[in-house]
């Protein structure tokens, strides 16, 4: 009986990686063993996968709040996934380069492949969209693609200028009424609120001992703010305003 072919499968998993060398023997059926034929393969590392990066919160009120990026499912499917790398997009490209993004983090599993960081300005993080990068490792040097976040810093919202527009003296008779005006109030994402205290310790600085006026109201669709009041102070006291 004649063979011309015989299919045999081999489990790579617990071989290193490289060449390597098979040895093939046939017995026929008087027990008679033929010459060796050998060949070879080479096995090469299956990179590790990830499944996918989040980042909790997705936006962060003020540079360096913290956050907490995970890297979803890393996993290898010859070995063991090492650690898992967080970048950020430095030069702000969009693309990932491990040349001149900032390696952030290298979490292992013991840390449930998560970084928990700040986004700190002396990292490179900015106020408006910063990108992340992440990608797994296994022991043997494989590397997954990259899954990327883009994490929102909001920026803090700005009064242009704030003034007494009335009465145009900038004398309040006691128990009269004012009015203060906020102009160009802008914020990337939209001003919500803008309020106004009185310095009531006269130290010139915002603080908790001061009163709260109240709050302004947008004058139309631009961006000034006003608020009239009356009040029964008299004018060596000075008003401020904030946007929460």
């Amino acid at each position: 009986m004649l063979f011309r072919s015989v299919l045999a499968k081999v489990n790579t998993a617990a071989m290193t990686l490289g060449e390597q060398r098979f040895f093939a023997v046939a017995t026929d059926a008087s027990q008679q063993i033929g010459v060796s034929t050998a060949g070879t393969v080479t096995v090469v590392n299956a990179p590790p996968t990830l499944a996918g990066l989040t980042v909790t919160p997705a936006r962060l009120v003020n540079l360096g709040d913290s956050f907490i990026a995970t890297g979803v499912k890393p996993a290898d499917v010859d070995g063991v996934v090492f650690k898992v790398q967080f970048f950020l997009d430095t030069n702000h490209n969009g693309e990932f380069d491990a040349s001149s993004d900032t390696l952030l983090f290298e979490s292992m599993v013991a840390y449930g492949w998560r970084y928990a960081g700040r986004a700190l300005p002396t990292q490179g993080f900015t106020i408006g969209m910063n990108r992340l990068f992440a990608r797994a490792v296994d022991y043997d040097g494989g590397v997954s693609s990259i899954k990327s976040f883009d994490l929102q810093v909001n920026a803090a919202p700005v009064i242009g200028s704030f003034a007494l527009t009335s009465p145009a003296t900038g004398v309040i008779a006691r128990g009269g009424t004012y009015t203060l005006t906020m102009g160009n109030v802008t914020d990337d994402v939209g001003v919500s609120s803008v309020s106004m205290y009185r310095d009531a310790n006269g130290n010139g600085l915002l603080d908790a001992a001061d009163a709260l006026l109240g709050t302004a109201k947008r004058d139309g669709s631009t961006n000034t703010w006003k608020d009239r009041k009356s009040t029964r102070l008299n004018s060596s006291h000075s008003s401020v305003s904030r946007m929460p």
